[in-house]
């Protein structure tokens, strides 16, 4: 905080120098009466510097502490006609001419030319969606909105591009957890508050080296003073109910912004699961697992953030974001299991659970703008508090073929279990513009604890007792200093950036009855480049490389137990070590309409489960295995056919090459697939729009498993009522009841199956209604540690 402290005075001190005590007055006035117009708006602006203000009652307007210079002075009042005048101001008390507005002429018909822009804009190296103003626009939340950008793949909480998952980031900082708080965050994000989306699948330097794509949301920006809000109110059901309800407001004046924004959402889920799985052995020993699980959900979720500027360059600000995800669980079970075919048991089991996520952020934050244009530095502080609270228990019966003898006594397991985590994180960055493009440079500092207090519990003599060579104290400590630097040019028609990223990590991690530390150090640099060229606006051609890590989340990194059944459980690895990846990207753009899009990723030591069999239960586990080498093919459409039909369609074509250090007796495994999507959208008159998606994609080999086919297809239509201020929207998604996950496997001791469908058919009604000055843009700031909290994985 000392360090914040003198450079924000250091730069407060720099702006005290050169700004002066100027003072520019005037007034303004109908252009026949010569009388005042109170309340006009009026903006006073050069290159280096903007301010804004109102008349008072007598059409006067004063502004302070102006450096000498040229600015363009700017008057709006409704029902005149703009103007615009150029004012010099070189004296203490400068006076301006009056400002004489002529009424518009409202008797005529006006011809209104307004140009906007694509929906899908296609540049080299990235996708841009242009929310704002379009048919996205009040599509409901953020997680809807993701639905309708190409090149994306969404599936049971899972995003990705071109095959590499996705890290989302908000003007700039990743703000998702994952799972069900990766969810709930961004559904608690109305989509009337975004401006666009860019789509990068292989970033520079300058982005955390955490090897994933990037989906940048940028929210639009407050242009004038005063209030917004915005209030969403939703309905829906398929079989089972939800429902939403969320406030956004905006304040802004000439130093000050204010941000708050509450949602709240709750629903109810069905999860409907189906395995089997026989074991290669003289009996050929099948077990046949079904669970249907009814869940609830309840998500709240609070921002609230400050803005100030202490002077026209220099701005300080907080920000405190807080979520709270409360789920409880009802489900019924039986596994069924047989010899030579014939059915020798049945298991029934009963499970209740509730998890609680409670995460608290917050930022501190120092931005200074230099008198050289594009030439800013900024100072960001953060420290992120998430606490997980699991309880969960399971009633198992052990009944005959016949269901009518118990051949052993029931068995409760219970498994509770906390983990609070901590983060704290120092980041700055520099940016110097040159003559033909600009050097960026920046540093991080951040520590993180985790501390997993893990207990099994089951049933002896009718209490339940502690397991101790189950149950454990996790202690796991992250530090990691890293500094970047990136240069952007152009040169005619060339574009090139550059970029290095140096990591120096240390990470320990113990469990507190064993002697054995796990200890992860290194030292490594993460070089980016890209290459673009432009010979004319109908051809472009693009190159890109980066080196890329990946960590592993901190739930997988300890001896943890999922328990399923008695035959099937989920544990942790504490020795899982990082992924290094390599990207290359070879791309053309035709036209700004068509794409095409090469990626070559090779992993090394990248993760992926493995099943083996411990006493006839299936264990699952994340191992490293020696490399993943992934090749894909992007092929994309995106155009207005007509006035009324855009389309964004496209085909990518993946092969995954895996060597997975002899899983169960697989060592080499090519996989061949393809995904091939539509997305369609339609304006129709009297306000009225609508939109039709589809997507399927084909049969994959990842690792040891086959991953079913599955398609969808969803459909809304929306109207604008009460003067645009509101939006009614009906959405159908998942029209045919078709999207769930499926995998086979088939290695040396067993073959199996795995289906898993959640209830993602259903009907949504929703309302969004704003209100204060509709012109009025908002600004929003997001905690700068949310990239390291993606590595959290909230979703159990």
């Amino acid at each position: 905080m000392r360090v914040l402290f003198f450079i924000w005075a250091l730069c407060s001190s720099e702006q005290a120098l050169l700004a002066q005590t100027n003072r520019l007055s005037g007034s303004i006035a109908d252009s026949l009466s010569k009388q005042p117009l109170p309340y006009a708006t009026v903006q006073l602006k050069n290159q280096y510097t903007q301010q804004a203000t109102t008349t008072d009652a007598n059409g006067q307007y004063t502004f302070k502490k102006l450096e000498a210079g040229s600015y363009e002075l700017g008057v709006a009042y409704v029902g005149y006609n703009n103007k615009s005048i150029t004012i010099e101001i070189n004296a203490s008390e400068t006076t301006a001419p009056v400002v004489a507005l002529s009424l518009a002429n409202i008797n005529l018909k006006e011809i209104k030319v307004k140009a906007s822009k694509p929906l899908f804009l296609e540049e080299v190296g990235k996708t841009i969606v242009n929310v704002a103003e379009s048919v996205l626009a009040n599509a409901g939340s953020v997680v809807d909105v993701l639905k309708y950008a190409p090149s994306l793949i969404i599936n049971d909480n899972s995003i990705s591009i071109r095959g590499k998952e996705a890290m989302i980031l908000i003007d700039g900082r990743q703000t998702n957890l994952t799972g069900e708080s990766l969810e709930g965050i961004l559904n608690a994000l109305p989509s009337n508050s975004i401006e666009k989306i860019e789509i990068i699948s292989n970033p520079s330097a300058k982005y955390d080296a955490t090897g994933k794509a990037v989906i940048h949301i940028r929210t639009l920006k407050m242009k004038n003073l005063g209030t917004t809000g915005n209030y969403t109110l939703g309905a829906g059901t398929g079989r089972l109910p939800r429902y939403n309800t969320g406030i956004l407001l905006n304040h802004r004046t000439q130093k000050l912004s204010f941000v708050g924004n509450f949602t709240h959402q709750q629903l109810q889920q069905y999860v409907d699961f189906e395995a089997t799985r026989t074991i290669k052995n003289a009996l050929e020993t099948s077990f046949i697992d079904n669970d249907f699980d009814n869940r609830k959900r309840r998500t709240e979720f609070l921002k609230f953030g400050l803005d100030y500027a202490i002077t026209p360059r220099t701005t300080v600000g907080m920000l405190f974001q807080s979520d709270q995800n409360t789920r409880t669980r009802n489900a019924d079970g039986t596994t069924k299991i047989s010899n030579t075919g014939r059915l020798d048991s049945v298991v029934t089991l009963q499970t209740q659970g509730k998890v609680r996520y409670q995460n608290r952020n917050g930022n501190l934050f120092f931005r200074h703008e230099f008198k050289q244009k594009g030439r800013e530095m900024a100072l960001d502080a953060d420290y992120g508090y998430y606490h997980t609270d699991f309880w969960e228990a399971t009633d198992n019966r052990f009944l005959n073929a016949a269901r009518t003898l118990n051949y052993r006594p029931s068995l409760v397991v219970s498994v509770p279990w906390t983990q609070p985590i901590q983060i704290q994180s120092l980041r700055g960055n520099y940016v110097h513009p040159t003559t033909k493009g600009s050097l960026d440079a920046g540093f991080q500092l951040r520590h993180t604890t985790v501390n997993t207090d893990f207990e099994y519990q089951s049933q002896v003599d009718g209490r339940l007792v502690t397991d101790a060579q189950k149950s454990f104290l996790y202690n796991y400590t992250e530090q990691v200093n890293a500094a970047y630097i990136n240069y952007a040019a152009k040169e005619k028609k060339w574009n090139y950036q550059v970029g290095l990223r140096l990591e120096d990590s240390h990470a320990k991690g113990q469990t507190q009855k064993s002697t054995q530390i796990n200890r992860q150090d290194y030292l490594q640099l993460f070089p980016s480049a890209s290459l673009q060229y432009a010979p004319s606006d109908t051809h472009q051609y693009a190159v890109s490389y980066s080196r890329k890590i990946s960590r592993p989340s901190y739930t997988n990194l300890n001896d943890q137990i999922v328990y399923i059944n008695p035959f099937r459980q989920v544990i942790g690895n504490p020795l899982l070590q990082p992924t290094i990846m390599t990207n290359v990207e070879l791309s053309y753009l035709y036209n700004r309409v068509w794409s095409v899009v090469l990626s070559y990723s090779n992993k090394a030591n990248d993760w992926t489960n493995n099943l083996f069999i411990e006493n006839n239960t299936l264990v699952s586990q994340l191992q490293n295995m020696p490399q993943e080498i992934m090749i894909s093919t992007d092929v994309s459409y995106r155009k207005s056919v007509n006035k009324i039909w855009r389309t964004a369609s496209g085909l990518m074509l993946f092969q995954v090459r895996s060597r997975l250090g002899n899983f169960e007796g697989i060592d080499f495994r090519v996989g061949n697939s393809y995904y091939l999507y539509t997305n369609n959208f339609f304006t129709f008159k009297n306000n009225w729009r609508a939109d039709f998606t589809a997507s399927y994609v084909s049969p994959q080999a990842l690792g040891i498993y086959i991953i079913s086919p599955f398609i969808q297809t969803n459909v809304s239509i929306q109207k604008t009522l009460l003067h645009k201020n509101a939006e009614l929207r009906l959405s159908f998604s998942d029209i045919f009841n078709t999207l769930y996950v499926g995998q086979d496997y088939n290695t040396i001791s067993q073959r199996g199956f795995n289906h898993r469908k959640i209830e993602t058919q259903y009907l949504q009604l929703s309302f969004n209604y704003k209100f204060g000055n509709n012109n009025v843009k908002v600004k929003d700031r997001k905690i700068g540690i949310d990239r390291e909290s993606s590595r959290i994985n909230q979703n159990q």
